[in-house]
């Protein structure tokens, strides 16, 4: 699948002029960079996700960058400490973790302005168009809609889309929100908020307390890691590939912890 990258890409740009399948099917080079057992394979799968990691530069896909850089920086970091078995350096990592990502969904807007003032690249935006969401948001949410949102055809009103003058902006009255939580409180409230934060902290915990650094299930949830980061400034659910593959690692977590469950007894 990774060799067709490059055919991939020119595709998009001659057909699209923009990467728009590289864009969505990324996931399929960091699974088989995942599952294949060749080394020589890996660096050749690495090679093309850092060319892939260019080529979101120039189109400012920055969601992409930072899946496909912490995904290469991770097993890197596994294959540094793949001795390391200790559960409960394990559980700090864990809890490290979940409190960063806390902190990036609750002050996103400071974080965002610390490492943009750091970043001297040009082809990357420095705008926050995240901010002002949760504002938006919970200023148009009522009541009932906190505890089971607005259902999947639920909308909110955006005062700064209706001021927009700009090409290429949204109704006034918007479906979707840019950000995980944020899409998910809206169309599911706290209830449905819970029930995915559950789901996933259970399945990257299991992952990564029971198995050694670069095994292939931890580096299944290392992945979910990320994505479950994701949520928090982007990663918007959908139907889409994206979105499957995240769920594909949930189910081989999943399987690996009922089979878990049965050796024990």
């Amino acid at each position: 699948m990774t060799n067709l990258i490059p055919l991939i890409t020119i595709l998009d740009l001659f057909i699209f002029k923009f990467p728009i399948l590289l864009f969505t099917s990324y996931s399929f080079f960091l699974f088989e960079f995942l599952t294949t057992k060749s080394d020589n394979r890996k660096f050749f799968i690495s090679i093309l996700l850092i060319a892939t990691i260019n080529v979101f530069r120039i189109y400012d896909n920055r969601s992409g960058i930072i899946v496909i850089s912490m995904f290469l920086f991770t097993f890197l970091a596994t294959k540094a400490f793949r001795l390391v078995k200790s559960k409960f350096l394990k559980f700090i990592f864990l809890v490290a973790s979940f409190t960063l990502i806390y902190f990036l969904f609750f002050y996103f807007a400071e974080i965002f302005e610390y490492l943009t003032s750091s970043i001297k690249s040009e082809t990357i935006s420095k705008t926050d168009t995240r901010s002002f969401l949760f504002i938006e948001l919970f200023s148009d949410m009522k009541g009932s809609d906190y505890i089971l949102g607005r259902g999947y055809l639920g909308t909110y009103y955006s005062p700064y889309f209706k001021e927009w003058l700009g090409d290429g902006g949204d109704s006034s009255t918007r479906f979707s929100l840019e950000i995980g939580f944020l899409e998910i409180i809206l169309k599911g409230g706290i209830t449905m908020l819970v029930i995915t934060l559950f789901v996933f902290m259970k399945y990257i915990y299991f992952g990564i307390i029971n198995f050694k650094p670069n095994s292939f299930h931890f580096l299944t949830a290392a992945w979910l890691l990320l994505e479950f980061a994701m949520l928090s400034v982007e990663n918007v659910p959908n139907f889409g590939v994206h979105f499957f593959f995240i769920w594909i690692l949930i189910g081989i977590l999943n399987k690996r912890k009922n089979n878990f469950i049965l050796l024990k007894n």
